[in-house]
């Protein structure tokens, strides 16, 4: 029968004062905040609303739910333990690599494997599901899936560059834009979250600040 090796992020021989921390607070030390169950794993939340968890609710009086926070099992004692939870095996976040304490080494090797050049920024998307329909020959097809991360190189681009992405033509000389265009794509970059702001020197009166240019990388863990 497997065995809880790892929990919030410690052994469970770990009686540091770090580890206690954790435990008391459900805190993953991987993603620096409160355990999520690995993104996808809501089903194993915990009701601590019913009298069948006494220990948990006295434990923590201050939560109606709570995810177990199971790292990582040992299934067949004597061997290496088994990681269950994603965020175990890797957290991508807006930190600059190495400010975390944690997964250093995973950071470095995933950086050197996408190759990208030296000083490129990247953005990183977490828990992007892509769903299409379609038909391929006839025969209705879909697409449904969905990615733990999506990294892409950012650039500060006009709000020309964004058109042309959008129409995927690679010559400017080909577009034609509107100023009806420009407007109508600021609106919807600002409520995408995108920060936006004037620039008379550049296409079309305004800079986009960290925008997703060049090809995608995913991750599925």
């Amino acid at each position: 029968m497997s065995e809880i090796f790892e929990i919030f992020g410690h052994r469970l021989d770990d009686d540091s004062e770090e580890a206690e921390r954790h435990r008391s607070t459900a805190w993953c030390p991987f993603m620096d905040m409160k355990c999520d169950g690995g993104g996808n794993r809501h089903q194993t939340e915990i009701d601590l609303t019913k009298d069948l968890h006494s220990d948990l609710t006295a434990k923590f009086p201050d939560r109606e739910k709570l995810i177990p926070g199971v790292c990582s099992l040992v299934v067949t004692k004597g061997q290496a333990p088994w990681i269950i939870c994603p965020r175990r095996l890797l957290v991508l976040a807006r930190q600059k690599i190495g400010e975390r304490t944690y997964q250093l080494e995973s950071e470095i090797r995933l950086l050197k494997l996408l190759n990208y050049p030296p000083a490129t920024r990247v953005g990183i998307w977490r828990e992007v599901r892509l769903f299409h329909v379609g038909k391929h020959k006839g025969i209705a097809k879909e697409f449904d899936y969905t990615f733990d991360y999506i990294l892409m190189p950012i650039n500060d681009v006009s709000i020309v560059d964004t058109l042309m992405d959008d129409r995927q033509i690679g010559d400017e000389r080909q577009i034609d834009v509107s100023l009806q265009d420009i407007e109508k794509k600021r609106r919807s970059l600002q409520k995408q979250g995108f920060k936006i702001t004037e620039d008379s020197q550049a296409q079309g009166g305004y800079i986009v600040y960290d925008y997703p240019r060049d090809i995608p990388a995913s991750l599925k863990l």
